[in-house]
């Protein structure tokens, strides 16, 4: 195997990856849009990424940073794409001509990246890449300056699929080199259906904009946000996701309080019990800003193609359908126009078993 690995994103994420592999001794190639220079002369200015907090610390160079896609790509064997979700298109489009046969292609945090991109990335199957998702990035991580990083924690659980899923075997060899924590989910299926952000932010922000809106800064999203109402919102959305899953013969999904209990130690059987029992929560904070960041992520990736499949196979999702349409409205978005539909994910007409097969052994 290679010892290289390619990041794709400069921003902490990215950065957060490019510093922690590189001091782990790996050979780190981490590539930034051309359009975004800016954050590859930050790190060759300051010499290197500094890395501060829960994972490996100090100032290190990756190998390589550039905004060449080629240069990013040569001898990966593991290509990891840490953009936010609405990034995912352009930075395809960049790096698309340069991925090669026997490449795996790992989307941290999915958002149905697999299904999305598997035309873009493949070539309809003319090219050999494995594209792969995870239900998370692994660090908890905020930029604190142009070129440091800040990691309030690293996850010791990290699930990750292959499309098709007789990959994961594969992918989990050469992921296991950076991240020991990953384990292997049934298939890129189940990682979108596990990932449980849009769970809590949209509805959250959702049900407090107006206290969002006078705030503006420094606002405690969790705990403040989350009222029983708020929770019994979420508890519903959770309940519809679970459903989509025994649709697909996967009612074992994690819920969203438990969900607070595996990574974040935290009690209860709701989700307003889970999240005002959870300690990383005990002090968040966060501005408007970044709460309808997520709302942008959450509700046209995450909601809009789960609605669609769901509707394909006949089951309901009032509340989730509910929040698309009321945070278009008060966003002043068209989620449903922006986010990918089944369609668009190449699953138009596929019956609950046609999808399973399509991700489990293609």
């Amino acid at each position: 195997m290679s010892d290289t690995i390619a990041i794709l994103g400069c921003g902490a994420g990215g950065m957060a990856m490019a510093a922690d592999l590189t001091l782990a001794g790996l050979r780190v190639h981490l590539f930034e849009l051309p359009e975004f220079a800016e954050n590859v002369k930050a790190i060759q200015v300051q010499g290197g990424i500094e890395l501060k907090g829960a994972s490996r610390t100090g100032r290190v160079m990756p190998a390589r940073v550039t905004t060449d896609p080629a240069a990013a790509l040569a001898d990966a064997e593991l290509v990891l794409v840490s953009v936010p979700v609405f990034g995912h298109q352009r930075m395809v489009e960049a790096v698309a001509p340069h991925v090669r046969d026997g490449q795996f292609v790992l989307f941290n945090t999915g958002y149905w990246a697999a299904l999305r991109f598997r035309k873009a990335l493949t070539q309809d199957g003319r090219r050999k890449v494995v594209l792969a998702e995870s239900t998370l990035l692994v660090y908890a991580v905020r930029k604190v300056g142009p070129a440091t990083v800040h990691v309030d924690g690293v996850k010791q659980d990290f699930p990750v699929a292959a499309l098709p899923a007789t990959e994961t075997g594969r992918l989990l060899d050469l992921v296991r080199r950076a991240y020991p924590q990953a384990r292997p989910m049934r298939s890129v299926l189940e990682v979108s259906l596990e990932n449980l952000n849009p769970m809590f932010h949209p509805a959250i922000t959702l049900l407090n904009a107006g206290e969002l809106e006078r705030t503006k800064v420094d606002f405690g999203f969790y705990r403040e946000g989350c009222t029983p109402a708020v929770g019994r919102v979420i508890d519903a959305l959770d309940a519809e996701r679970r459903a989509l899953g025994s649709a697909f013969g996967l009612p074992d999904l994690v819920s969203a309080a438990g969900w607070l209990h595996r990574y974040y130690g935290a009690s209860g059987t709701t989700a307003y019990e889970a999240i005002h029992s959870c300690p990383a929560y005990a002090n968040f904070r966060w501005p408007t800003a970044t709460a309808i960041h997520y709302v942008h992520e959450d509700v046209p990736y995450a909601f809009v193609p789960f609605v669609s499949i769901a509707q394909q196979l006949g089951v309901a999702t009032p509340v989730t359908r509910g929040i698309v349409e009321l945070c278009g409205t008060a966003f002043n978005s068209d989620f449903w126009a922006e986010g990918p539909d089944a369609a668009k994910l190449g699953l138009s007409g596929m019956d609950a078993a046609a999808i399973r097969r399509l991700v489990e052994r293609e």
